[in-house]
Parts: C-alpha cells; sequence; structure tokens
C-alpha cells in the first residue's frame, strides 16, 4: 500500500517533484518513506530513493531558474528537501527519540551486526559481540560466494512462484517492456533490482528466508499493472500470426487470466488458512498450541509474571499473555546465561530448534541448570531453570 503511494506521489503532476504543490507533496512524500521505514529496517532505502528523485529535481530547478539570484535559487530548491526530511521526521521522529533514549544512537547497536551473519540461526546470537567483520571474513571467499548463490536462486524462485504468480510472470515481462519507457516503471524497476541486490549480497539469509518478498512487496502493485500490457502484446501477437479476432481474443484471455487468479487464490488460502480440517484451521495452529504449552505450565506452577524461553516469543505472548524470549543460538551453556541475565524460569523446547540444543531436544531430562518436567504430544518438552540458575 505504501510503496503504492509513494509513487503515485512522487511520478504525478508529470513527474515533477517541483511546481506550486511541491512543498506539499514533499510532505506526503516523506511520510510515506517515514512510513516504509517505520514497517520494515530496509524501507530506509525508499527515503534514499525520495531523497535521490528530489535532490534530482532540485538540481535541475537551481539550473533552469538562471534569471533569479543565487541566494533565492539555492532556497527554492533546498526547501522541497526540507519539505521531505520534515514529512519523514513526523513519522520516525520519535521513533530515534526513542532509540537515543534507550541506546545513545538512532540506531540500534545490534542491527548494524546483523551484517556479519554466517548462518540465519545467528540472527539470535548471544552475546552479539560475537558477530564481526573478522568472524564473517574467516569463512572465505568460497563460502560467501554460496550463501550469495543459494540466496539469489531462493530470490530469484521467490520472484517467479510469488511477485510473478507462476503464470502471471509470463505476462508481466512482456508488459513491462510495454511500459519500459515511463519513469515510474523505470524507478520501480530499479528499486526491484536495489532490493534484489541488497537482500542478496548484503541480508542474504534474512532474503532467502523471506526478507526479499516482504521488501519487494513496495513494487509488487507495478508488477500486477504490467499484467494488462503483457496480455494485449500477448493478443497482438496472437492476431499478427494466427490471425485472431482481437476484439473477442481479448475478453477471452482477460477472463482466463483472472479466472486462473481466484483459483490459485482459493487454493493457496485453503491450504495455508483453512487447511484438511476447517475445524482446527492450520492459521491457528501455532496459537493453539501455545495456548495448550500455557495450560501446561500453569499445571506445572508457572505464573503469569514468569519468564519462558521459546522458539517464537510474539506467539507465545499473543497466546498466553506472559513475558518470553528467543532461544539464543548456541548450546546449553549460551541458554542459561540469557536465563540468569534476563530472569526466565522456564524452557520450552519444540521442534524447530537450535542446533546446538539437539541432544537436549533427542534426549530430555535433567541435566545441571535444567529441571525435565514435561513432554506435550512428544515433540514439546518443559523444563524448569532453578532460581540458583538465575
Amino acid at each position: 500500500m505504501l510503496g503504492s503511494l509513494f509513487l503515485l506521489v512522487a511520478f504525478s503532476d508529470s513527474d515533477r517533484l517541483s511546481g506550486k504543490h511541491a512543498i506539499l507533496r514533499l510532505l506526503l512524500l516523506g511520510i510515506i518513506a517515514g512510513g516504509m521505514h517505520l514497517s520494515r529496517a530496509d524501507g530506509i532505502l525508499w527515503l534514499a530513493a525520495a531523497l535521490a528523485l528530489v535532490g534530482w529535481e532540485s538540481i535541475n530547478q537551481y539550473k533552469h531558474q538562471v534569471d533569479k539570484p543565487t541566494a533565492q535559487r539555492l532556497w527554492l530548491a533546498g526547501k522541497t528537501l526540507l519539505g521531505l526530511l520534515v514529512g519523514y521526521g513526523l513519522v520516525m521522529g520519535s521513533w530515534y527519540a526513542r532509540n537515543i533514549t534507550l541506546y545513545g544512537s538512532l540506531f540500534s547497536p545490534g542491527g548494524a551486526k546483523t551484517l556479519w551473519l554466517t548462518n540465519y540461526d545467528q540472527t539470535f546470537s548471544y552475546p552479539a559481540s560475537q558477530l564481526t567483520w573478522q568472524a564473517w571474513a574467516a569463512q572465505g571467499l568460497g563460502t560467501l560466494v554460496t550463501h550469495w548463490w543459494d540466496a539469489l536462486v531462493w530470490n530469484l524462485k521467490n520472484a517467479l512462484a510469488v511477485q510473478g504468480g507462476v503464470f502471471l510472470f509470463l505476462l508481466i515481462l512482456p508488459g513491462l517492456w510495454a511500459l519500459r519507457k515511463e519513469k515510474v516503471v523505470r524507478f520501480a524497476m530499479l528499486m526491484w533490482l536495489v532490493t534484489l541486490a541488497i537482500m542478496t549480497f548484503v541480508f542474504p539469509f534474512a532474503g532467502e528466508q523471506g526478507g526479499f518478498l516482504h521488501s519487494g512487496s513496495a513494487i509488487q502493485p507495478v508488477l500486477w499493472a504490467a499484467v494488462p500490457f503483457g496480455l494485449q502484446a500477448f493478443v497482438n501477437l496472437g492476431v499478427r500470426l494466427r490471425h485472431w479476432n482481437a476484439n473477442k481474443s481479448w475478453p477471452v484471455f482477460a477472463a482466463g487470466v483472472a479466472g486462473l487468479c481466484v483459483l490459485f487464490t482459493l487454493a493457496i488460502f485453503w491450504s495455508r488458512v483453512v487447511g484438511s480440517d476447517p475445524s482446527q484451521p492450520v492459521w491457528s495452529q501455532s496459537d493453539r498450541q501455545y495456548m495448550a504449552i500455557t495450560l501446561a505450565l500453569q499445571e506445572l506452577g508457572a505464573g503469569p509474571e514468569q519468564r519462558v524461553l521459546v522458539n517464537n516469543p510474539p506467539g507465545y505472548n499473543l497466546a498466553s499473555g506472559g513475558e518470553a524470549l528467543v532461544i539464543p543460538d548456541g548450546d546449553v551453556a549460551t541458554l542459561l546465561a540469557v536465563a540468569r541475565r534476563y530472569g526466565a524460569n522456564y524452557l520450552v523446547l519444540e521442534p524447530n530448534h537450535v542446533t546446538g540444543l539437539n541432544d537436549l531436544y533427542k534426549h530430555p531430562g535433567s541435566i545441571p541448570g535444567l529441571v525435565y518436567l514435561k513432554n506435550i504430544w512428544g515433540t514439546v518438552f518443559i523444563y524448569r531453570i532453578p532460581t540458583g540458575t538465575n
């Protein structure tokens, strides 16, 4: 939604970011860019894109106002940038103030460390100080290239299957080609390439885990908008090669494309949301599991004020209302260090766990620092972390 608004605002009024209503438009564009950044960390790319667009327009504006004094030309060129930054600050200003209060800096100190991940599980490393450029570089060029290649393959597969909807991809490409002279399309495709590059070479593990799809959603409306133009090119080809009747072919194929989209949507919705048992929908399976885990913890004497180490803290909190921490990447010693620092009282070990806890999961039982309490469904194991451990 925000990506669509960004493009509509940035490329309306004959694609110009100057003129009578420039300040209001730039203020709105800044607000939209702020919303994109607030929704996702990589949304700051769209602020950079907005600054580039406005900067280019400001330079052109400055060059073409040779009849005005230099100071006035600079003010006219600079006030559009100011409007953009004010709009952005209206949204993100309070968040930056919060960060300064908590961390003494504009950004979380752990954010930049995600540059040095060597696998996805390290997203939950403790302590974060072990994520360094030296450790990242020590992997060697061959390993880095392998990570980049794997991320690129996954991202392109997702582009084909999800962004392109499999069959729509065949219409999106010719549609984009037909619209290649449109500035908004050129800009959107540049942002798509930039997003692909960042989610492949800078954040490969986040990219292949879905980050590329989420970031690329800002450009998705342009891909959909290209479909009718691609379909028109397909019909035109049929008219030229097969002597189709354009007036009859267009509504038939348009209805077919729309019908396929509906069928795909219903099929995916049924498999991902409803599932084989409508009374136990797949969509809420995790919520039901954490509600059951919460009841088990209550039966074991856990109070609402006691913190739990789990695989999915937001899911646990949503189901129980209790506080939870993510299980860190590492072994039992790392887990106990986190428990001591943050006052965790229980551990819920699920099938999806870090490799360092494989032995604990395969052979459940009490060990120093962890008291085995119960298993649920034979796949989830609950441990108590004695107070002395904390």
